[in-house]
């Protein structure tokens, strides 16, 4: 993985834009646990505890290529909310597409209602766009 800064006019705003950028060559996004690793030592990651960082690593739901599911409750107790986003950049994910995805899990191809999670999985965004 290119750990390299995010350039987020590059980061998906729709579900299809993300399934796209999954299955695309794209080496900046995070793929998989161990490519979320490789961002420990970095801003967000950095200022999360290490019993909170292994949380949100281990309720990562990985599918196509990226995270089609996440937990970010492991998470509210030391980020901001801007930085959430900014976590959610690294898996290539737009501010926009994160907010419309929020509050739903990722089960089976599909998402159900749950608060603290993000559900990318659904070929059909959760909520309708503007």
């Amino acid at each position: 993985m290119n750990t390299t800064t995010i350039d987020k006019a590059k980061l998906a705003k729709g579900i299809p834009e993300y399934h796209q950028l999954l299955a695309s060559n794209a080496d900046w996004i995070a793929r998989c646990a161990d490519d979320v690793r490789q961002l420990r030592n970095t801003p967000p990651f950095s200022k999360v505890s290490d019993k909170d960082f292994e949380a949100f690593v281990s309720g990562l739901v990985f599918g196509r290529g990226g995270i089609v599911g996440a937990t970010y409750k492991p998470l509210m107790n030391e980020l901001t909310i801007s930085e959430i986003y900014d976590v959610f950049a690294h898996f290539g994910i737009s501010v926009d597409l994160a907010t419309r995805s929020l509050e739903y899990k990722a089960t089976g191809s599909g998402c159900s209602f749950d608060f603290w999670s993000i559900c990318l999985n659904e070929t059909k965004e959760p909520f309708p766009t503007k």
